[in-house]
């Protein structure tokens, strides 16, 4: 695959960085400069200053869209180093001439790929600019990038925009850090950056790697954020340095061009590694950045440290349940855009053995709700195998799940089963996946087994779609959750087959991820089942209510057959989107920690007798069966106490009979309607 951007794409995606700090102007100052890259356009001997060479028919290969590599079009006879790019350029008597006005919309030059991976990274770029007699350009961007070897995911580096270039040349430098061993550095200009746009004249481009007299500071995460009404408080952590006598600290705000405002510390200088930031205000985006100092030098400051978090819910409270549900609520969190509210029911093991953890057969799957897709909203889904289409959903709960809180990424429901494309994966649009909700997976050491079947499809290079299976836990440390385990299955054929994998580092915070793999083409999920040995008296929370991203502060909760006499409780979180958008992340948002896990009540059932009325059907025990008199030929459906289906019938047959294997309570629901069975 190219990876293919004109000149607007790529601004588009590194607007979001912006500059990091204001522009200096000696590099000196921090350290010793050492030469890495030059080029002075001495090839470009046609034009002049004033009157560019437009005839030149050989100096660009070709635009961007059709090289192989589009930052590696401009002819390299005309520069001293091959692999450089252009848009809109031209030569210009031993300048390159940038064509960025009304007309073109902008114009940029892309360096070779260079390795500034030395001096941990930080690199000063230099270069004279200047425009055309009379005229101002206050649209001139320069941007960095590790391109990974020009692979499919880059890095972005610091960009920044809108300095000023007039008709008198000038020196230009812009100091990056992090950059790899194969960053991609860009000097152009746009229309829509700044308040004017000219033609621009650049020479003398060098790259100097910068070795600093006294290191910056490595920045953490900040830890112990509190949020509490309109307040908050958080402590900005950073390493050590060697050799320094004390840090400089500075925490602010930025505005929609990256540039800092509203310092809250500036230039607070600290003898230790840590700072206890308590004037910040709650729902605020903050950064910060730590300079080390040693006697009369300073370092560069260190890449900005967001911290974006958000305040936990308060009092979240709930009405008692009253004929199966109850209501939630909760107070509003600033700058929260959404909540996710779920509720749990408590599951006991009633011996010692295997326990069901979770079992879906991916039955009665539902398209999202949304006027987009007109009158297959809401609607079962009758595609198969051999109908699909190809069309996908990017994102989306399944709430057809017992278990609420699985979602999927890159996926459409089918008939009986559900789709993944491989495609979107394989080639970078992000994750194909079915991912759980939070898990207590701790009992029985962390050792538990996974059970699915899958249906992979071959792709056109002859590659088999696969599935693989991860399991990842929560890292107190890091605020996140990280990988612990991954198991492929060896699919062997186009057909379905029944995978198992055994996990082994299960916790009380553990998530699980099914994802095609290896092949462009679609897998297909069906019957997912989590076991795990379970002691007589141990209980799982089970979580069987889920409304993700809910508008408001309150929510009614009906509780499904399953959470008759079981304890319920249940929390919320507070969300909002992030400032920038990370297209291979399913939700790039902001959200806070889960407010405490609260008790609601005790599940409420309809009747214990050996004989249930319903209002349009009868339920009763004869001779080791279950009878239900099905009088409107509705859905009918059982389940043990554990919360497992263990008989589904939708024929519409009028009377129904369900033989049950051992004496005990069972749930039926005959349609809409619920009723608890103990014989």
């Amino acid at each position: 695959m190219k990876k293919i951007f004109t000149l607007i794409g790529f601004f588009s995606l590194c607007v979001t960085m912006m500059a990091q700090g204001p522009l200096r102007t000696s590099a000196e100052e921090y350290g010793e400069l050492q030469s890495i890259f030059k080029e002075d356009f001495s090839k470009m001997t046609t034009g002049e200053v004033g009157a560019p060479d437009f005839n030149v028919e050989d100096f660009l290969l070709g635009f961007p869209d059709e090289c192989e590599y589009p930052w590696w079009n401009l002819n390299p006879k005309y520069t001293n180093q091959e692999h450089w790019g252009g848009m809109n350029v031209w030569p210009a008597g031993g300048t390159v001439y940038l064509e960025c006005d009304e007309n073109t919309g902008g114009a940029r030059v892309s360096l070779p790929n260079i390795d500034g991976s030395m001096n941990d990274g930080y690199v000063v770029l230099r270069f004279r600019a200047r425009t055309e007699s009379g005229k101002v350009n206050n649209c001139l961007f320069v941007e960095g990038a590790e391109t990974n070897n020009m692979g499919p995911e880059w890095r972005n580096l610091e960009s920044y925009f809108g300095s000023e270039v007039n008709d008198t040349w000038k020196d230009y430098e812009f100091i990056f850090s992090n950059v790899g061993s194969s960053t991609i550095f860009i000097i152009g200009s746009q229309t829509g950056i700044g308040p004017s746009i000219a033609p621009i004249y650049l020479d003398d481009v060098e790259l100097f790697s910068l070795k600093q007299f006294v290191g910056t500071p490595k920045v953490l995460k900040h830890t112990n954020y509190v949020g509490h009404g309109q307040n908050a408080s958080f402590q900005a952590n950073w390493e050590a340095v060697e050799g320094a006598d004390s840090y400089m600290i500075n925490v602010y705000t930025m505005n929609d061009y990256g540039i800092p405002v509203d310092y809250i510390v500036e230039d607070e200088v600290v003898n230790g590694t840590s700072y206890t930031v308590d004037n910040a205000v709650s729902g605020v985006v903050y950064y910060y950045t730590v300079v080390a100092l040693k006697d009369d030098l300073k370092s560069l400051p260190s890449t900005p440290m967001i911290v974006e978090d958000i305040a936990v819910p308060e009092n979240l409270a709930s009405t008692p349940i009253v004929e199966g549900k109850y209501t939630a609520t909760w107070d509003a969190v600033p700058s929260a855009q959404r909540y996710n509210y779920i509720a749990y029911f408590d599951r006991k093991a009633a011996a010692d053995g295997e326990f069901v953890v979770t079992s879906e057969d991916f039955s009665n799957l539902h398209f999202p709700e949304s006027p987009e897709l007109g009158d297959l909203s809401g609607q079962v889904s009758t595609i198969t195998i051999e109908t699909d289409q190809g069309n996908h959903f990017d994102t989306y709960y399944l709430t057809d799940f017992k278990q609420s809180g699985w979602y999927s990424t890159m996926s459409l429901p089918c008939a009986g089963y559900l789709k993944l494309d491989g495609w979107m994966y394989q080639y970078g649009a992000g994750d194909a996946g079915l991912i759980s909700p939070e898990l207590d997976l701790s009992k029985n050491g962390g050792a538990f087994d996974l059970n699915v079947k899958s249906y992979g499809v071959i792709d056109e290079f002859g590659n088999l779609t696969t599935c693989a299976a991860a399991l990842f836990t929560f890292d107190e440390e890091k605020g996140d959750y990280t990988q612990q385990e991954l198991i492929y299955f060896d699919q062997g054929e186009e057909a379905w087959q029944n995978n198992t994998a055994h996990f082994t580092k299960g916790t009380d915070r553990s998530i699980i991820g099914l994802y095609a793999v290896r092949g462009a083409e679609n897998l297909f999920l069906d019957d997912l089942k989590i076991v795990q040995n379970y002691k007589a008296g141990e209980s799982f929370r089970d979580p069987f209510f889920a409304s993700p991203r809910h508008d408001g502060t309150e929510v009614e909760v009906v509780l499904p057959a399953q959470v008759v006499d079981a304890d319920v409780y249940h929390r919320v979180q507070a969300v909002r989107s992030k400032r920038s958008n990370n297209q291979n992340k399913a939700f790039d948002e902001v959200i806070s920690k889960f407010s405490d896990l609260l008790y609601v009540g005790k599940g409420s059932s309809t009747g214990i007798c050996s004989e249930v009325l319903l209002s349009k059907a009868t339920v009763q025990m004869r001779d080791g069966q279950l009878i239900v008199n099905n009088v409107n030929g509705e859905t009918v459906e059982v389940f043990n106490i554990a919360g497992e289906k263990v008989f589904g019938d939708r024929t519409g047959n009028t009377t129904v009979s369900v033989a049950v294997p051992q004496h005990g309570t069972y749930i039926v629901k005959v349609g809409k309607q619920t009723v608890k069975v103990v014989f």
